[in-house]
């Protein structure tokens, strides 16, 4: 993020004997040809094929730096700065390591990050020179950068999730030793620090508001309690930076006046876009939603973006922004869902930039110069822009969830089914987010999809023929764990089938964990356990619950969940945490009703003003019998464009109410936000349930 992007940069011409084999070797060795998807899948693969082939064949030094840039021979005279190595781009291909699974590509750029950007104080240095040694500022001083420390720290994290070898999550952690040195006395992280050989260390007073990758400090949580207060402080801060009046964010925060700025009242679109994708990758869209409409409607009306807006002065800069930070406009647009915004810009923005001149020196790149020059910034960027629209479902992986406050009742079916491929997912890198699987022995086989559903159209699965297997299903995210009090007990209960169990068996749990100190700590520990009684053998769908009450102050979170020990095969579905007014006797077998409830899906839609669409909701009811549908409102701007479809005053009542949904013809183009109430009786229950139906209105193209 530092100094000025898209600048022509110089390549280092004296390469090793192991660059010209890695050269050679770069396209078969680190990236085998994957399978060829539809038509635009493919276009998406070779053009990025053509580009990887260029930024690992011309700017990788022999040891795994990615330079800044590469200038071809007849400008290398010093104009040009392809010769610094930066932190930033070994971050963005570890990234791209990790998203196409290549370990060989991903094993190189982490030792070179070990052995030649981690300094002995533990950051990263932001750029080495070109012999890989550290880059001193003019004044002697060496430097780094938050946002790449946190980035370079993610993607190893990740990859050691991934990859599981002991060396990577060794780095890692010695890394976030360092890393620490960011944080303020209060919790906040500073933007950069400076330091010297004589042992001068300054610190930002700034926090940078787009530094803040909340992805990465919810990762950093997992293995080190001490982050969790500076991940809410970092998300506090990124939320309270919002213009008052205007869709964007300020730049800084001081935190010596504890306030907020923006130089000149100018907004930084890369800036921006940080900010969107940081919020966007743990699920926050609700935060960013009028700052990606108001870019992309830009992008809708005028066929561009530029570099900086003045929301004060209603004007915009004088640039358009460099392909690279188109690229980071196609990846918050598949983080919100919106695909066809990404497709359209990458067609029109990016891929006419690829120099496909088979005789010149920057074949394959994406540069506004072909045959001259080009820079680390668009390319990487743009393979992994490629990347995530070749196998969009992969961006799921950020899935972390928004909310950090989740309090009692809860209640899941397990419906909702995310592709999230972390190491709490099944073999096919599925779960059912808050929930996942933990495997603590054996090799059990985990089913996240199973329609042997004891209510909805889904349940879970675990069948093991290894006596050596141990599992639980919980909620692995501190975060997502439940927010409890002191003195009131709390009832866990779970609808269990069970087929040929024997060993240990099935069983619930509850834990309870304080709120973590600013500490070096690694790992967080609950207060305390409770648990219930193993049950085995074959039963058919049959109520367990456990209840537990804590009486410690301290505690602030539960952790319900459920453990299963040997062989055999057992299903899990309509879990519940509630509170109840006192401890029953434990009856962990009895068939009871879990409490009926209603849910309604949420839906979205693309639509051009004049059009008419008809859809329906689906009605949900667990528990319970629908007998009558009893009331059905609509609320916020657009809901008078939608209309209930037929008379819902009929019987038997159908789980589906159908709408039709007309955009009149002149409605401005943007998002628009409908709350959908609906009230049912069922099993002379009065349930009631809202969702959220979002309407996205489409510029007219422009006719030709």
């Amino acid at each position: 993020m530092k100094g000025k992007r898209g600048a022509a940069l110089q390549f280092n011409v004296y390469t090793t004997i192991l660059f010209l084999l890695l050269l050679i070797l770069s396209v078969s060795q680190f990236f085998p040809v994957m399978g060829v998807g539809v038509e635009g899948k493919t276009t998406y693969r070779k053009a990025r094929e053509l580009c990887q082939s260029f930024v690992y064949g011309k700017m990788m030094s022999g040891e795994g730096g990615i330079y800044g840039g590469y200038a071809a021979k007849n400008l290398l005279q010093g104009k040009f700065e392809a010769d610094r190595i930066l932190s930033e781009t070994i971050g963005l291909s570890l990234e791209y390591a990790y998203l196409t699974g290549n370990l060989t590509l991903f094993e190189l750029e982490e030792r070179f990050a070990e052995k030649r950007l981690l300094s002995p104080l533990g950051v990263f240095y932001w750029r080495l020179n070109r012999d890989a040694t550290p880059y001193k500022e003019s004044e002697g001083m060496y430097s780094s950068a938050l946002i790449d420390d946190l980035r370079i720290l993610k993607y190893v994290l990740l990859g050691y999730e991934k990859w599981g070898r002991r060396e990577t999550l060794s780095f890692a952690l010695k890394a976030m030793k360092g890393l620490w040195m960011y944080v303020s006395d209060e919790g906040n992280l500073v933007e950069y620090l400076v330091w010297s050989d004589s042992g001068v260390l300054q610190k930002s007073d700034n926090v940078r508001i787009s530094y803040l990758d909340l992805e990465a400090l919810t990762i950093l949580a997992r293995y080190d309690s001490n982050w969790i207060h500076v991940r809410d402080q970092a998300l506090k801060t990124i939320r309270q930076g919002k213009m008052s009046d205007a869709e964007f964010f300020h730049e800084l925060y001081n935190l010596k006046v504890k306030r907020y700025s923006t130089p000149s009242g100018v907004v930084n679109t890369i800036h921006q876009l940080f900010i969107t994708l940081n919020l966007l990758e743990i699920g926050s869209i609700s935060d960013v939603k009028d700052t990606y409409s108001s870019l992309i409607k830009e992008y809708l009306e005028g066929n561009v973006v530029m570099d900086s807006y003045n929301p004060a002065a209603g004007s915009r800069g004088r640039w358009e922004l460099d392909i690279g930070s188109y690229a980071l406009i196609v990846q918050t647009s598949l983080l919100i869902g919106d695909v066809s915004a990404g497709e359209s810009i990458i067609k029109n923005k990016i891929t006419p930039f690829q120099d496909l001149g088979s005789t010149s020196t920057t074949y394959g790149a994406f540069t506004p110069n072909p045959g001259e020059a080009a820079n680390a910034w668009d390319n990487l960027l743009t393979l992994i822009s490629l990347i995530l629209m070749e196998k969009p479902p992969l961006v799921l992986h950020r899935y972390m969830g928004e909310s950090l406050e989740t309090t009692p009742p809860i209640y899941d079916s397990f419906e909702k089914i995310k592709y999230v491929k972390d190491k709490f997912s099944d073999d096919r890198g599925i779960r059912p987010p808050p929930w996942g699987f933990e495997v603590w022995g054996g090799h059990p086989k985990l089913y996240a999809l199973c329609n042997e559903s004891r209510t909805g159209e889904n349940a879970l699965k675990i069948a093991s023929n290894d006596p050596r297997s141990v599992v639980v299903i919980a909620i692995p995210d501190y975060f997502q764990k439940p927010c409890i009090s002191q003195n009131v007990t709390y009832r866990f209960s779970v609808w269990v089938k069970m087929e040929n169990v024997t060993g240990e068996g099935v069983r619930l749990f509850q834990q309870f964990f304080t709120q973590p100190k600013i500490k070096r700590e690694y790992v967080a520990f609950p207060k305390y356990s409770l648990f219930g009684e193993f049950h085995r053998g074959s039963a058919d769908w049959a109520l367990m619950y456990l209840d537990a009450m804590s009486t410690w102050p301290e505690i602030v979170k539960g952790d319900p969940g459920i453990q299963f020990i040997g062989r055999g095969t057992i299903w899990i579905d309509d879990v519940a945490f509630i509170e109840v007014k006192r401890i029953e006797p434990d009856l962990p077998m009895v068939q009871a009703a879990a409490p009926p409830r209603l849910e309604l899906d949420s839906m979205g839609f693309r639509v051009l003003p004049g059009q008419t669409q008809e859809f329906y909701v689906k009605l949900r009811v667990f528990n319970a019998r629908l007998t009558g549908i009893e009331g059905v409102d609509l609320s916020g701007e657009g809901g008078e464009w939608i209309q209930v479809k037929g008379d819902l005053r009929f019987n038997p009542p159908s789980d589906k109410v159908w709408f039709t949904l007309t955009i009149p013809m002149e409605a401005s183009p943007g998002v628009y936000e409908v709350t959908l109430n609906v009230a049912v009786r069922a099993d002379d229950m009065r349930l009631q349930a809202s969702t959220k139906l979002l309407i996205h209105v489409l510029q007219f193209p422009e006719r030709p």
